[in-house]
């Protein structure tokens, strides 16, 4: 038995280390795909993408290969995903400097508009239908009073709320593997990937 208690816990601290490996991956795989736009105007590079479908993959291997509802890895996992919204704006920002000329001078023109006037503008299109993104940006600047700040703050926000929104439903009518892995098939849609 003695060994049997040996030999369990050196299994313990093997899958810890394992696990605490993962983390760094995803974490170092982060930074490198931010650092990787350094440099680059309008386009991000290709080593961005792979670096951030690298990381994407990491908390796949994290949630099918580690039990998600053990300890601290239900936060660390939905943390991992809910930066990556973030960190894909944040290399968007860094990439696009002059918001003239660019789709985000459209969106934050209908939300100035929006906060001026209280009302959507009907040149909107398409969006007239789903302004959600539109409002959260007017109402930030409404409360803000400043521009620049305000829309990559909501945009933020809203991407944030939209996976945890479907994580927790996720959650509510499954189980946490089968959330963790439906909010990050949404994570990973080009319709919402191209919103954040």
């Amino acid at each position: 038995q003695l060994e049997e208690g040996i030999g369990g816990k050196e299994r313990r601290t093997a899958r810890v280390r394992k696990y605490a490996a993962a983390i760094a991956a995803f974490f170092l795989l982060i930074g490198a795909s931010l650092l990787s736009v350094v440099g680059y105007i309008y386009e991000r590079p290709l080593a961005y993408y792979v670096l951030s479908a690298a990381a994407v993959a990491s908390i796949f291997l994290q949630v099918l290969g580690f039990d998600p509802t053990v300890g601290m890895r239900r936060r660390i996992i939905l943390a991992e995903v809910l930066s990556l919204p973030v960190v894909n704006q944040i290399s968007f920002s860094h990439v696009q400097p002059f918001l003239f000329g660019s789709d985000s001078t459209f969106h934050l023109t209908a939300a100035s508009e929006i906060a001026a006037s209280g009302a959507l503008p009907g040149w909107m299109g398409p969006y007239l239908h789903f302004p959600w993104l539109h409002l959260w940006v007017a109402s930030a600047i409404v409360s803000a009073g400043t521009v620049s700040i305000s829309f990559v703050s909501a945009t933020f926000l809203h991407s944030i709320l939209a996976l945890l929104s479907v994580y927790l439903i996720l959650r509510r009518i499954s189980t946490e593997r089968a959330a963790f892995m439906g909010t990050l098939m949404v994570l990973i849609a080009p319709t919402f990937m191209s919103m954040t």
